[in-house]
């Protein structure tokens, strides 16, 4: 699969020189899809031809240079919130910003389009609230998981269970579930034996975003390491009795909800 952005898309029409392979040639295949045609596999000299030439640009240091393109940091990412609703004439509160950062999908693509929703939302109003988010946003499993288990360390078992079927409601496969579960603790026991570190290099080293860092530290606070270890055992556990049949994956999650819930109290 190929993807171009609109820039290169523009260059490739406006080139003055013509394109020698027909292969190599996008444009041949621009109008495929709405004709419903199949395009071609490039031929193993073309792609042998364009693996020599990156060999080019990687020994030609004074040609050509490569650019890092890092995460945004925290700080960034509310800046680009704050930033695209002035635009729209909308305000929000840092506070309310960071709660959506923590509700939706992290990417910038997909954190735009939430932006556009509120937007249009709150027509007639300036200030975007902590509700329209609930209202309107597409809420993240993982936001949803981060809910249960703050719902866990305050002993609500019966609000567990509620956001459970809630992702049960909205198609979520129970393993699928228990997957997140195991990742959550999983980097909830790595936030505690990293005390020292710093916010981006936490997020670096476990692989989450920068700005989800702070929310998992919050909620390790609510359990003790031995806690988080017996957790991620039991979600381990309940996996293989699934793979052998020994119960239903969408009880075995109940139970597992339950006996967290226990474990904490």
């Amino acid at each position: 699969m190929v993807s171009v952005s609109e820039t290169a898309r523009k260059a490739m029409h406006e080139r003055k020189t013509p394109i020698a392979s027909f292969y190599a040639n996008l444009l041949t295949f621009e109008t495929y899809y709405e004709d419903m045609h199949f395009p071609y596999t490039q031929p193993i000299s073309d792609i042998y031809g364009l693996r020599a030439a990156l060999e080019d640009v990687d020994r030609d240091t004074n040609r050509f240079f490569a650019v890092e393109l890092n995460a945004m940091s925290d700080q960034e990412t509310l800046q680009f919130v704050a930033v695209h609703l002035g635009k729209a004439g909308k305000k929000i509160r840092q506070n309310t910003a960071q709660y959506f950062l923590e509700q939706v999908d992290n990417s910038l693509l997909n954190i735009q389009n939430e932006l556009e929703k509120l937007i249009a939302y709150t027509m007639g109003r300036e200030e975007i609230t902590k509700e329209d988010i609930d209202a309107v946003c597409s809420i993240q499993v993982t936001g949803q998981i981060f809910k249960m288990l703050d719902a866990v360390a305050g002993g609500k078992k019966a609000e567990a269970i509620r956001l459970y079927h809630d992702l049960l409601e909205l198609k979520e496969n129970p393993m699928s579930i228990l997957y997140l579960l195991t990742r959550h603790f999983n980097i909830l026991l790595q936030i505690k034996s990293c005390k020292q570190s710093g916010k981006g290099e936490l997020a670096k080293k476990i692989g989450i975003p920068p700005f989800s860092v702070g929310k998992y530290q919050m909620q390790a606070k609510h359990f003790t390491q031995e806690n988080l270890k017996e957790m991620l055992t039991a979600c381990i556990d309940t996996e293989y009795d699934f793979k052998r049949g020994n119960i239903n994956d969408q009880i075995g999650v109940e139970l597992l909800l339950t006996s967290f819930v226990q474990q904490a109290g």
